[in-house]
């Protein structure tokens, strides 16, 4: 859509950060932190909360990780109580951004409006963006909600423009991305991650992009492209 205005709604986790990479360090720090048997009850606290909330909420499951420490461990509890939460706030996420993502931005809002499009609690999630250099990256804009496909009709509102490029890992969103937008957005699968991999999503009508690595969407899109 030449000369058309454009803007990109980039989700975070396995398509602009490792994030399968990054929860694989986090585990062996709580591992090395805790122990492998209450490491293995701090994850399983994790997934309850998930299951619970739709969303990966790590506030939550701090709190109800230190409220469920077993009886007479007082001391301990409060011993790791901070270095636990210091483990999520200042994880070195730089580390773990795919190696074009700053230079697709970077590249994308010379012509386009950028966007990030997030789910999560918005207290952790919004700080790895943060930590991450992403929220810089787009000049803050940034959305996070606990359930986005929830907020596509919001969010749209809130970064108007004539196309709409909806880029995520999980073909879930995108489809649902889909039923809401309709043909005014395109939707862009980086097939990054477990829910790629999980997921296949080769011939879906709903996908009007898949993508190898976040690299490729700069030479897919541009000021004249006709997507």
């Amino acid at each position: 859509m030449a000369g058309a205005r454009t803007t990109f709604f980039l989700d975070v986790d396995n398509t602009l950060i490792d994030n399968d990479a990054a929860k694989a360090e986090l585990q062996r720090r709580l591992d090395d932190l805790l122990g492998l048997v209450e490491a293995a009850r701090f994850w399983a606290t994790y997934e309850a909360v998930r299951a619970e909330t739709g969303v990966v909420n790590i506030p939550l499951t701090l709190q109800r990780f230190e409220h469920a420490w077993p009886a007479g461990e007082a001391a301990r509890r409060l011993a790791a109580r901070s270095a636990l939460a210091s483990v999520f706030t200042l994880f070195p996420y730089p580390r773990y951004l795919f190696a074009e993502t700053l230079a697709v931005i970077a590249g994308l809002r010379i012509w386009a409006e950028v966007a990030i499009f997030s789910d999560g609690d918005p207290a952790f999630q919004a700080r790895k963006i943060w930590r991450a250099g992403l929220a810089d990256a787009v000049a803050g804009a940034v959305m996070v909600f606990p359930r986005k496909t929830e907020h596509f009709l919001e969010a749209t509102a809130f970064y108007p423009a004539d196309r709409h490029v909806i880029v995520d890992d999980k073909p879930a969103v995108l489809r649902r991305a889909r039923a809401v937008l309709g043909d005014a957005a395109t939707t862009v699968q980086i097939a990054h991650g477990h829910y790629a991999a999980r997921d296949a999503a080769d011939g879906d009508p709903a996908i009007d992009l898949r993508l190898r690595a976040i690299g490729e969407l700069a030479t897919h899109f541009g000021p004249d492209s006709s997507r």
